[in-house]
């Protein structure tokens, strides 16, 4: 019988060392296999497309790409790319159509999601979640919306015994904005500033006012953290409007009742200028009333003439039926006296009239009879 014990050992330390090294490749590709997102924030101009890129660290091909939506301790899937093809179905509704696979290098382990139109409820933390045919992982990011603000208007609001209050303004902004510092004048100590803001449909507007108290270039620019872009405006203060002591107040009450004075002057001036054209009677004027006189005299003498026009109708409608009620009348005396006449004189006497016949023009079957000698 023979044994071989270092042979069994020598081979019990190469399965051994196999085993370790197999566990020790996983373990290498394991560490090796990360998912990448954006290095930091990714920052959007509100109302534009914004990508979302992701990546493994490894050249693979990509089988499943989720896309979170992370929302306090919640986790909402906006895309979902799976076995080859999008499943919109799983979307939540507020990016239902709003977003677009980048899947050109996919083979490759790098994707990107493509949201339409960004607004500011999409602002927040997201997570993208890469899967391989072995291996797996996720990776958080980022992003900012922005949205850059109105030109400042600025203007003089008033003025009082310390100065001049002046009044910078602009609207339109995401996040709010901050206000940046570049006053580099050189001229001492700055104005007294403050600055307030307040958000209306989700975009903020703003108000800076300052009082100055010195003759000096005054300008306020606006910007936010995320975006390289500012709103700038300028306006210099003259040394009229920021004399630093209280001494314009009775210089400006005198122009002021000057300035009354002489528009009270103006005005009676142009009273008294009044009354005397009035008086003696602007030529132009006097026109225009004989003109109106002669129209209206003309109208007069229109309405005059219809009246007596009518009048005339009248008279001879009057005289026309007075005729022929006189000639009823006549006709009605006449009727009368006839009848009087025939009721007394009775009927007129019978006379005897003679007829002769012609005896050629007869017809031939006339038959005459002489009843008188039947008496």
């Amino acid at each position: 019988m023979k044994i071989f014990p270092p042979a069994k050992k020598k081979m019990d330390c190469r399965l051994h060392l196999h085993v370790l090294l197999v566990f020790a490749i996983l373990s290498f590709v394991s560490a090796k296999f990360t998912t990448y997102g954006p290095d930091g924030p990714v920052v959007v101009a509100l109302g534009e497309d914004v990508i979302l890129p992701c990546r493994i660290s490894i050249i693979d091909k990509l089988t499943e790409a989720r896309w979170f939506r992370l929302k306090s301790s919640t986790a909402s899937i906006i895309h979902l790319y799976q076995k080859g093809e999008d499943k919109p179905e799983c979307q939540i509704p507020e990016y239902i159509g709003r977003t677009e696979l980048m899947a050109e290098d996919i083979d490759r382990g790098k994707v990107g999601l493509k949201i339409l139109k960004a607004a500011i409820s999409d602002e927040g933390m997201y997570r993208c979640h890469l899967e391989t045919d072995t291996y797996f992982d996720a990776a958080e990011f980022e992003l900012k919306v922005t949205a850059l603000g109105s030109a400042p208007m600025i203007y003089l609001e008033g003025l009082h015994d310390k100065g001049a209050d002046i009044v910078c303004q602009s609207t339109g902004w995401y996040p709010a904005p901050a206000l940046v510092d570049k006053d580099g004048d050189g001229l001492g100590e700055k104005p007294v500033c403050k600055m307030t803001s307040h958000q209306e449909k989700g975009l903020f507007s703003v108000n800076y006012s300052c009082t100055v108290e010195k003759s000096r270039p005054f300008s306020c620019a606006f910007g936010t953290a995320f975006s390289s872009q500012e709103r700038r405006a300028s306006l210099y203060v003259p040394d009229l409007l920021v004399t630093p002591s209280s001494a314009w107040i009775p210089v400006t009450i005198c122009l002021l009742i000057l300035f009354a004075i002489a528009v009270a002057v103006v005005v009676g001036l142009w009273y008294l200028k009044t009354r005397v054209n009035n008086a003696k009677g602007d030529p132009e004027t006097g026109r225009q009333k004989d003109k109106e006189g002669s129209e209206l005299e003309e109208l007069r003498s229109l309405i005059n003439a219809e009246k007596k026009e009518r009048d005339l109708e009248k008279k001879a409608r009057e005289m026309e039926r007075e005729e022929k009620e006189a000639l009823k009348r006549e006709r009605d005396a006449l009727s009368t006296e006839l009848v009087l006449v025939k009721a007394t004189t009775g009927p007129a006497p019978f006379s005897p009239v003679t007829i002769s016949l012609n005896p050629n023009t007869a017809h031939p079957n006339l038959l005459l009879t002489d009843r008188s000698e039947e008496h």
